[in-house]
């Protein structure tokens, strides 16, 4: 009697080209996913507290630029989990040795005031569109000071060809010369003007009339302040020292003349 061959279910290999299976730690992901949820919300927070408290121009651009993000659905708890043992590490996986467990930490998501990260977003962006003159001359008690000082630097934007302010402040404080804070509608403007006036300074009429030699500079924030002080004070230093302009300013820096002059 002939009998069929009974037929033999292939049997599974794994082949060089196979990818190996991976597995981390199901608390693991779960700290991930818990960490991208509370960035999601504070970015959504962020972007909130700025359109409520930024100014109009900043509003209007974060809302068109920056799409508000969708919550993360909840994590179900995984699907196998009997197969997880005491320590949540997975029961079928490859020898220690090639891939080893996940066991460093997440570390956790620190919590921050996002409408105060808004506010000094807000300064910030409000600084690189202003132009900050120093010993610009000034009477404290003259209520049209700062519409004279505006007047004042467009028509020197007018006459050079550069962007004219829009606005005009002086920094209360007690010195002589309160700073002048020149206010522009972008921080182009305001680097165009910027470059212009250090071109201009030792050229035009009405800037060589002012005894006080104005000067200009970008607004800064206090840390650079500080190197702003510290970079002057070095230069005055060690050019009184040498006799000569051997250090210059550059922006907040200092650097080599390579042109010295007598210092005085």
């Amino acid at each position: 009697m002939a009998f069929n061959r009974p037929a033999h279910k292939r049997k599974l290999t794994s082949s060089d080209d196979d990818l190996p299976l991976q597995f981390v730690p199901y608390s693991a992901y779960k700290e991930l996913h818990n960490q991208v949820v509370a960035l999601t919300s504070l970015v959504n927070q962020l972007r909130g507290a700025i359109i409520e408290s930024g100014q109009n121009k900043l509003a209007l651009e974060v809302a068109e630029s920056c799409e508000q993000l969708s919550d993360m659905s909840p994590l179900a708890d995984p699907i196998f989990q009997h197969h997880f043992s005491s320590t949540d590490s997975p029961a079928l996986v490859d020898p220690p040795s090639k891939f080893p467990p996940v066991t460093a930490p997440i570390a956790p998501v620190a919590t921050i005031n996002s409408l105060d990260i808004a506010r000094e977003a807000a300064k910030l962006l409000d600084k690189s569109t202003r132009v900050v003159i120093e010993r610009m001359p000034d009477i404290h008690d003259n209520p049209k000071q700062e519409s004279e000082d505006l007047d004042f630097f467009q028509k020197l934007a007018t006459a050079n060809r550069l962007p004219a302010p829009k606005k005009a402040h002086r920094h209360q404080c007690s010195s002589k010369f309160r700073p002048l804070k020149l206010q522009f509608d972008s921080s182009t403007d305001r680097d165009i003007f910027l470059h212009g006036y250090h071109k201009i300074r030792s050229t035009d009429k009405s800037l060589l009339d002012i005894v006080t030699k104005p000067r200009a500079r970008r607004d800064l924030t206090k840390p650079e302040l500080e190197t702003l002080r510290a970079s002057r004070k070095f230069c005055y230093d060690q050019n009184k020292i040498a006799g000569e302009s051997k250090y210059i300013m550059s922006d907040i820096n200092y650097k080599l003349n390579l042109k010295p002059r007598p210092f005085m």
